[in-house]
């Protein structure tokens, strides 16, 4: 049941979506959202080197690019709390004064699921490598995490990559449980799998899905997932991917495994992370 959601609100086009994602599940649920404002200005200044005055930092932070960025993020505190009156939701804004990426951690503490624009959330934090930061969130304990990607469509058709690991079983049973898209296709696909032993996770993850009223399709499919993952799932028009720790790596304290990692740096389909 997702009753508290909390939305990284960042100041790219991609925020624009997680907002209206943010606000469509919170309304069809009566949920609340809190919004975390991501800007870390002290990560830019730090950026900036020793400079002799801080009259001249101020100057070289007012004309940069992270300037614009703050006038945008204000932008999108006005989106957000509009589109909060207009869904007749409750909606709060946090602006953390520290690193907002701890401020998300400790908030996530109260509430049921993470949103926010992939690749968007990290463009003006200086977060050179995301899916560390991504990685990070998760081995704190911010997870599912539901990250935004691509166009504003409904989500209709869900592609999870399952193959056996206790990780990816958690991320399936984690979106199954959520129910939060239970009208949604559900496609079941595993990866570089002998063909006896994938035949039997597909029919036994299929047979989870039913007890939980889906009716999924399943395929094995003969490439590895970090090379077939994205393709299959533009195959099979998948509007979400659902992740967890499979294929290879494992998620450790900075690091996340590489399937995970190549869909955060290239999918241009939503992602729902669990571990």
């Amino acid at each position: 049941m997702i009753k508290r959601i909390l939305l990284g609100l960042g100041a790219t086009p991609l925020s624009h979506l997680a907002v209206r994602r943010a606000v469509t599940l919170a309304q069809q649920r009566a949920a609340t959202i809190t919004a975390v404002t991501v800007l870390d200005m002290d990560l830019w200044k730090a950026a900036l080197g020793h400079v002799a005055a801080a009259g001249e930092a101020a100057r070289r932070i007012e004309s940069q690019p992270w300037a614009v960025a703050r006038r945008r993020l204000e932008r999108m505190i006005d989106e957000f709390q509009t589109a909060c009156v207009e869904a007749r939701i409750d909606g709060q804004v946090i602006k953390p004064q520290g690193n907002p990426f701890d401020e998300l951690v400790s908030q996530w503490r109260y509430h049921d699921l993470l949103v926010f624009g992939l690749r968007g959330l990290f463009d003006y934090s200086l977060v050179p490598q995301p899916e560390q930061t991504i990685a990070d969130l998760i081995r704190r304990g911010v997870r599912p995490i539901y990250a935004v990607a691509g166009k504003d469509r409904p989500i209709r058709r869900v592609l999870i990559a399952y193959s056996g690991s206790m990780e990816s079983a958690k991320a399936m049973k984690r979106y199954v449980q959520m129910a939060m898209w239970p009208e949604a296709q559900v496609h079941l696909a595993c990866f570089e799998t002998a063909e006896d032993v994938g035949t039997q996770l597909m029919q036994d993850a299929v047979a989870y899905c039913r007890a939980h009223g889906l009716k999924p399709d399943a395929r094995l499919v003969s490439e590895p997932a970090i090379r077939g993952l994205l393709p299959h799932a533009r195959t099979v028009e998948a509007d979400l991917i659902v992740l967890g720790d499979s294929y290879r790596s494992a998620l450790t304290s900075f690091l996340l495994g590489d399937v995970v990692q190549h869909a955060v740096r290239n999918s241009d389909i939503s992602l729902f992370l669990s571990h």
